[in-house]
C-alpha cells in the first residue's frame, strides 16, 4: 500500500501514471526508497503476480464492444414495396459485421442479433447503417461517439435514423499539434500546428478532395491554404492565439471546396507548459448537420456495452483452472464445488451476469487446454441423467450440463459438422429452388384463400426429398469422421441411460440424438452462416427451405415422436422419407457408441484439444498475387487462383484439384501475418483487394469482384490472424500502409484499421482470455456469494466441500485481484 501510494504521489498528471508502472524500476532525484524492493513484493505477497513475472507474455488490454441490433421504427417509408432489410456495423468506419436479411417485413424489421467485437484500445466510434435488401442502398445510419458508450453502463435505447449524405459521414483524421506558452504580459499563448490528414475518403474510392482545415478558438478563426486534388493533404501550417486564460477545448474543421466534411473537439485541460501534445483527431459529423437529419429515417433500438479488461498471461491464473479442475473431475466437486458455484451465481436474480452459454463455453475451453472436458461432461451428464424420472424432460431445461455438452460439441466437431452437411448445405444455396410446401404459405403469397382443394406441391416434396436423402445418407455413414471424444460423451450418456429404470428403452438413443441431430446437426441447417458453413446469407426462398430440412431432421431426432403429435400437418408430405430413414437411426447411434475399452483407454490418454489444428475456414477462387521483397505490385497482373484459407495458414493454387498439398502450391504461415488490410482503389487492376503482408517473407495481393466478399474475406483473415498469433497482435504498435502506387501518386501512407474482428465459438482466443473471463465472472458475484455462505456458515448449513471450496477460492480471487492492481499501474 505504501508503495502504491507512493506511485500516485508522483503522478502529478494523469499521462504519468504510463511511467511509474509494477514491472518497471523507477529512478527518481535522490534515488528510489523502493528501488529493487517491487519485485519482491510481487513475489511474496502475490502468486499471479510472481507468475507474472516469469511468464514469457506480458499484460495486455482487450477492449471489446458488445452490440445488440434490436428493431427498427419507421424505417425508410419511401423505399418502396420491397420492405426487406439488413444492417451493417461499422467500427471507426470500417464495416466489420452485419445482421441477417428481414425479409417481406414492415417499416419496423426486427433483427434481433447481437455481436460481440473485439477492438482497438483506441477506437473513437460506432455507426449502424440499415440498407435496402434488394438495392443495397443505405437507408438510414446511426452514429456513435466513443464518449457516448463508453461508460460502465450498456448505452440502450431508440436512437434516430439520419439520411446518409456527405455531411453526416466521418472522415478520417486529422494530425494536430498543441503547445501552450506565457507571454511576457502573463497571458496564455497557444501555438496550434496542423501537420497532415489521412483517410478523409474511403479506401475503396478514386475520387480526390480540395481540403482545407480551419481551426476555431473561441470566436477567432484561422485557416490553412487549400489544398487541390489531394487525398492525403499535407500542409505543416502553425498558428497562434493568446488569452488571458485559453479555453477548455478547440475545434477543427475539416472543408472540402467550401462543404464541411467533418470535425473535432480537441481538448485543451491537459496541456503542459512549453511541453507540445500531438495527436490524429477523428473527424466526425458535426453536430448540426445530424440533428437536422435526425429521425428523417426512422430509429433504431440497439444497446452497446463497452469494455476494457486487464488481460495477465496465462501463468498468473492457473491457481484458479486448478481448482476449476480439481472440483470438475468428481461428482463431490460438482455438487458443491466450483461448478455449483456459478451455478449459484447464475440463478441469482441480483447477478448481472446471466449468460449461461458463455459460462458453459468458459468451462468447456478451459477444461479442454487441460484434457479432462470428457471427464466432466461423464459425471455432470450423469448426475442428471441419474436424477431424471420422466424422459421427455431429460435435458430440455436450460441446465449447465445440456449447455457445456452443446459447447463441447460446437468446439471440437465443427471439422465433422462440415464435412457431413457442407456439400447439402451448398447445393440447397445454388440451386434456390422454391420448396414451400405449406397450403396456407401457398395461397398467400398468390392472393388466394386457403380453403379448397389447395396448391400440387409434389415437386417441391420431390426437391426436399433429395435434399433429405442426401443429408441422411452423409449422416448415417459418417461414423469413423465423428471425432472419438464426441463418440465417447455420447457413449457415456447412453450407458448412464440404460442404468436408469426410470427411462424407457429408447432414452438410450434419444439421448444421444437430442444433441447430436437437436442441437448439432439441425440447428447448423437452420442457421449455416452462424457454424461457418456459408459466409453469405440465404435469401427467402432457400431460408424456408433450410427451415423445412431442419424440422425432418428434428422429427428423426425424436425417433418421430413428433409425426403423430398432429403438429405442423403441412410436414405430412414429408413423413415417408422420414419413417425411412428412422430404423437407420438406431443403428447409427448404436455404431457411434460402439467404443472397445482398448480404445477408451487410448482416447483417456490422449490429449484432446479444443479445436482441429488446421481446419479450414474459407476458400474460393479469386485474383492473387504474390508480391517477393524488392519488387514493385505493378509488376506483373492478378491471375485467378484457388485460394485457401485454414487456421494454420493460407494456401495459392493454380486450380482447385491442386489445392490438397500439390507441390506446386505456394503457402504462407498464418502466425506471420503482420498486416490484413484494404487497399486504395485504383493501386492495382482490381478495385475491391486487400493485402496480406507476412512478417519475414512477401506480401500478398487479393482481388475480389465486390465489396460483400472482400468484407468476408478480410474478416476470416483477421480471425485466423488473431487466433494464430494470440495477444501479440493486440500489442502491436499502430501500423501504416503504403498506398500503392499508381501512374498520378506518390506514395503516402494511410493508419490501418485494428484487428475488429467478431467473436464466434469457432474462433480461438489465447487460454488467458477463458481464464479471465472466468476470475472476471467470479469476482463480479465475489460479496454476494461472501454474505450468502456467510449466513450458511452461521446457521451450520454449509457443506464442508463447499466450505473448503469458498476459502480457497476467496485467496485465490484476491490474489489474482492484487496482481492485476499492481498490473494496471502499466
Amino acid at each position: 500500500q505504501n508503495w502504491r501510494a507512493h506511485v500516485f504521489r508522483r503522478a502529478k498528471e494523469p499521462r504519468d501514471l504510463i511511467v511509474p508502472c509494477a514491472l518497471r524500476e523507477m529512478e527518481p532525484p535522490g534515488g528510489d526508497p523502493f528501488a529493487g524492493a517491487k519485485s519482491d513484493f510481487m513475489s511474496t505477497f502475490s502468486r499471479a503476480g510472481a507468475a507474472a513475472q516469469e511468464a514469457d507474455r506480458s499484460a495486455y488490454w482487450s477492449t471489446k464492444l458488445h452490440v445488440v441490433v434490436s428493431e427498427g421504427k419507421n424505417v425508410a417509408k419511401d423505399s418502396g414495396n420491397d420492405n426487406s432489410f439488413y444492417c451493417r456495423v461499422a467500427v471507426d468506419d470500417e464495416v466489420v459485421a452485419r445482421t441477417s436479411t428481414v425479409w417481406r417485413s414492415s417499416s419496423s424489421p426486427f433483427f434481433g442479433e447481437d455481436f460481440f467485437l473485439e477492438c482497438r484500445h483506441n477506437i473513437q466510434s460506432l455507426r449502424l447503417y440499415v440498407n435496402n435488401a434488394a438495392t443495397h442502398d443505405v437507408l438510414g445510419v446511426a452514429s456513435f461517439h466513443r464518449s457516448m458508450f463508453e461508460g460502465p453502463k450498456a448505452l440502450k435505447g431508440w436512437f434516430p435514423l439520419c439520411k446518409p449524405t456527405q455531411q453526416t459521414e466521418p472522415h478520417g483524421e486529422v494530425l494536430v499539434s498543441f503547445l501552450q506558452s506565457a507571454t511576457a504580459t502573463g497571458l496564455d499563448h497557444l501555438t496550434v500546428t496542423v501537420g497532415c490528414a489521412r483517410d478523409i475518403v474511403p479506401k475503396d474510392a478514386t475520387t480526390k478532395v480540395d481540403p482545407q482545415v480551419v481551426i476555431l478558438l473561441d470566436n477567432e478563426k484561422q485557416s490553412t491554404e487549400k489544398l487541390k486534388g489531394s487525398r492525403y493533404p499535407r500542409w505543416d501550417a502553425t498558428f497562434t492565439f493568446e488569452r488571458a486564460k485559453l479555453p477548455p477545448t478547440c475545434l477543427i474543421q475539416l472543408f472540402d471546396g467550401g462543404m464541411l466534411v467533418g470535425e473535432a473537439i480537441a481538448s485543451l485541460e491537459g496541456l503542459n507548459q512549453d511541453i507540445p501534445q500531438q495527436d490524429w483527431h477523428r473527424l466526425m459529423p458535426s453536430a448540426p448537420a445530424l440533428a437536422k437529419l435526425a429521425g428523417a429515417q426512422g430509429s433504431l433500438r440497439v444497446s452497446i456495452h463497452f469494455s476494457k479488461e486487464l488481460i495477465l498471461p496465462f501463468p498468473c491464473y492457473s491457481a484458479l483452472v486448478d481448482l476449476l479442475e480439481a472440483d470438475c473431475t468428481d461428482a463431490d466437486g460438482v455438487w458443491h464445488g466450483l461448478p455449483s458455484i456459478l451455478e449459484e451465481l447464475l440463478v441469482d436474480p441480483d447477478f448481472k451476469y446471466t449468460d449461461r452459454e458463455q459460462v458453459a463455453r468458459m468451462l468447456v475451453r478451459l477444461l479442454l487446454l487441460r484434457h479432462r472436458s470428457v471427464d466432466f461432461l461423464h459425471i455432470i451428464n450423469g448426475l442428471e441423467i441419474a436424477g431424471c424420472k420422466e424422459a421427455t424432460s431429460l435435458f430440455r431445461g436450460n441446465t449447465m450440463a445440456s449447455k457445456c455438452t452443446d459447447q463441447f460439441m460446437k468446439i471440437v466437431g465443427l471439422p465433422y459438422l462440415h464435412e457431413t452437411l457442407k456439400p447439402a448445405i451448398d447445393l440447397v444455396f445454388r440451386e434456390k429452388k422454391n420448396c414451400e410446401i405449406d397450403p396456407y404459405l401457398l395461397s398467400r403469397g398468390k392472393g388466394g384463400k386457403s380453403g379448397g382443394a389447395g396448391p400440387d406441391v409434389g415437386p417441391q416434396v420431390k426437391t426436399l426429398t433429395g435434399y433429405l436423402n442426401m443429408i441422411f445418407d452423409s449422416i448415417f455413414s459418417s461414423v469413423e469422421r465423428c471425432p472419438t471424444v464426441m463418440r465417447l460423451v455420447f457413449k457415456y450418456l447412453q450407458e448412464d441411460a440404460r442404468k436408469n429404470p426410470s427411462l424407457s428403452e429408447d432414452t438410450a438413443f434419444t439421448v444421444v440424438s437430442g444433441f447430436l441431430f437437436l442441437r448439432f446437426f439441425a440447428p447448423a441447417v437452420l442457421s449455416p452462416k452462424l457454424f461457418g458453413m456459408r459466409e453469405g446469407l440465404a435469401d427467402a426462398a432457400t431460408s424456408r427451405t433450410l427451415t423445412l430440412l431442419a424440422k425432418a431432421l428434428m422429427s428423426v431426432g425424436n425417433l418421430g415422436a413428433s409425426i403423430d403429435s398432429g403438429k405442423a400437418e403441412y410436414m405430412k408430405p414429408l413423413y415417408p422419407v422420414i419413417k425411412e430413414h428412422l430404423p437407420q437411426l438406431k443403428t447409427f447411434i448404436d455404431a457411434l457408441c460402439g467404443l472397445d475399452v482398448i480404445e477408451e483407454s487410448r482416447i483417456a490418454s490422449k490429449s484432446h484439444t479444443a479445436s482441429p489444428t488446421s481446419g479450414m475456414v474459407i476458400q474460393g477462387e479469386i485474383g492473387a498475387r504474390v508480391v517477393y521483397r524488392d519488387t514493385s505490385l505493378l509488376t506483373k497482373a492478378m491471375k485467378k487462383r484457388w485460394v485457401t484459407l485454414t487456421s494454420r495458414d493460407i494456401r495459392i493454387s493454380k486450380n482447385r484439384v491442386k489445392s490438397a498439398g500439390g507441390g506446386e502450391d505456394e503457402v504462407f504461415p498464418a502466425r506471420q501475418f503482420s498486416l490484413v488490410e484494404k487497399m486504395e482503389g485504383g493501386a492495382v487492376e482490381k478495385r475491391h483487394a486487400l493485402m496480406v503482408v507476412v512478417e519475414g517473407i512477401d506480401t500478398l495481393v487479393l482481388g475480389f469482384g465486390g465489396r460483400d466478399e472482400l468484407e468476408v474475406w478480410l474478416q476470416a483473415l483477421r480471425r485466423v490472424s488473431l487466433a494464430a498469433s494470440g495477444a501479440a497482435s493486440r500489442r502491436r504498435p499502430e501500423a501504416y500502409y503504403p498506398f500503392l502506387p499508381t501512374k498520378k501518386s506518390n506514395t503516402p501512407c494511410a493508419k490501418c484499421h485494428g484487428s475488429v474482428v467478431v467473436d464466434q465459438f469457432a474462433d480461438s482466443p489465447p487460454a488467458e482470455v477463458w481464464a479471465h473471463k472466468l476470475f472476471a465472472t467470479l469476482l463480479e458475484g465475489k460479496p454476494g456469494l461472501e454474505a450468502k455462505y456467510r449466513l450458511l456458515r452461521e446457521a451450520g448449513d454449509l457443506h464442508p466441500r463447499k466450505k473448503a471450496t469458498v476459502e480457497q477460492l476467496n485467496h485465490v480471487l484476491d490474489d489474482i485481484h492484487l496482481a492485476h492492481l499492481l498490473h494496471q499501474d502499466q
